[in-house]
């Protein structure tokens, strides 16, 4: 009897259609030509093996295609390498990192989803993702590899808040031995609290929205509305389609349009102080035109401006800081100038650079967000505490870019418009 031995086909053809010394891939239906190999060379995507990569192949039909093809090379002729092997080497680091990257996919959505998880479940506003100390946080579990087992209740709230401050405690030390030539400035909170702001340094600006609000209004989807004969949304169609409004709407904003600016720069970080006056009187100049072509419409608000300029937005301080600035009197440079250049005068040197290192505003609101949520349940130590570390943190976490920014002088024609409104994630869910 004779033994007749039937190779058995391989399973790798259930992902192609069998032609005559061809095939053709079920996932991109793209035709080759050649056997099995080249099938697991297409949908392996391992470049460099002489056939195009398939693009719709399934992860796991990647995987298995690559791990094939490793075994198959085991029993294949090894390929001349050069006496440090780096040939060799090369080519099982690519299939190792294209397993790798495989399965990583896979894990990285399984992670994500615990991370998002975790933000919904403890109210954490979407934004926390785009802080740097998140980051960080991230990169040093990745870091630290398997095994990491956070720190529990009890030591975050003792251990940690006491290590956080003592890291904390010495930056600050290291700022306070700088007051002596820069000088210091206590800065006051101008916000009323969480929920109640005095100001707000948003402006939402219709005049964009002025077409699609005009089609709004005069469509019949808005006069089949239940409510749109009451006299309020009557009110709103005619303001909407009152050529006037829009005249005037447009008018406001060029109007305003410098005083946004001085807004701008004393929201803004930084040594901007020697900025404040020069600002402010570019204002008064442009107003004071307006006034001269129709006195009787702007008058009543340049009078309110001078009142403000003289009692509330300028000091003697805002007009030595001007004249100091070597920017607006001299080059383009600020701080720095004083610095390298006034060694012949060198009380004024010290004044010029204690007036140009302050600011004009800033809000931390650092205790507003180290009580805001009521579950903390907080002692007045560790609130105390907690606020300390926040606002000396985020200072240094801003000084690097400050320092840059105070380097350079500040174009008052390309201040832009006011920056949105942010609470720092104090809120739950406000994006």
């Amino acid at each position: 009897m004779r033994c007749i031995s039937v190779s058995k086909k391989d399973s790798f053809w259930q992902y192609a259609s069998e032609g005559n010394n061809r095939f053709t891939c079920n996932f991109c239906n793209i035709e080759f030509a050649g056997g099995v190999s080249r099938l697991k060379s297409h949908l392996s995507r391992i470049p460099g093996r002489d056939i195009v990569e398939c693009k719709q192949v399934p992860d796991d039909v990647q995987a298995l295609a690559v791990i094939t093809l490793g075994d198959v090379n085991k029993g294949n002729k090894k390929r001349p390498v050069t006496e440090s092997g780096s040939q060799e080497e090369s080519s099982t680091s690519l299939k190792q990192t294209t397993i790798t990257s495989i399965f990583n996919k896979k894990d990285k959505d399984r992670v994500d989803k615990k991370v998002a998880n975790c933000i919904f479940m403890n109210n954490i506003p979407f934004n926390v993702i785009q802080t740097d100390s998140f980051k960080e946080m991230i990169k040093a579990i990745s870091d630290f590899g398997p095994g990491y087992k956070e720190p529990s209740y009890t030591t975050l709230r003792t251990k940690l808040v006491v290590s956080s401050r003592k890291d904390v405690e010495e930056y600050v030390a290291e700022v306070k031995s700088s007051w002596a030539v820069q000088g210091c400035s206590i800065m006051s909170d101008m916000w009323t609290d969480l929920n109640q702001r005095s100001y707000i340094n948003l402006i939402q600006s219709i005049i964009d929205a002025e077409e699609g609000l005009r089609h709004t209004v005069a469509s019949s989807t808005w006069r089949d509305l239940p409510y749109s004969n009451n006299r309020d949304c009557r009110k709103v169609t005619e303001i909407i389609q009152n050529d006037e409004f829009w005249k005037e709407a447009k008018e406001i904003v060029v109007f305003f349009e410098p005083l946004i600016r001085v807004l701008s720069l004393v929201d803004g970080d930084g040594s901007t102080a020697g900025y404040l006056y020069e600002a402010v009187e570019r204002t008064r100049t442009a107003w004071r035109l307006c006034c001269q072509r129709n006195p009787e419409k702007y008058s009543r608000i340049m009078e309110l401006f001078e009142d403000r300029r003289t009692s509330n937005m300028l000091k003697v301080v805002h007009a030595a800081a001007c004249y100091l600035n070597p920017s607006l009197m001299y080059d383009k440079k600020i701080r720095v100038w004083w610095e390298a250049n006034g060694d012949s005068m060198p009380i004024l040197q010290k004044v010029a650079i204690k007036i140009l290192s302050q600011p004009c505003e800033r809000n931390w609101s650092a205790f507003d967000a180290a009580q805001t949520k009521k579950r903390n349940r907080l002692l007045p130590e560790m609130l105390e505490t907690l606020v300390y570390i926040r606002v000396n943190t985020l200072m240094y976490s801003s000084s690097v870019d400050l320092e840059l920014r105070d380097r350079k002088a500040i174009n008052l024609e390309n201040l832009g418009e006011l920056v949105a409104y942010s609470d720092d994630g104090r809120h739950d869910f406000t994006n």
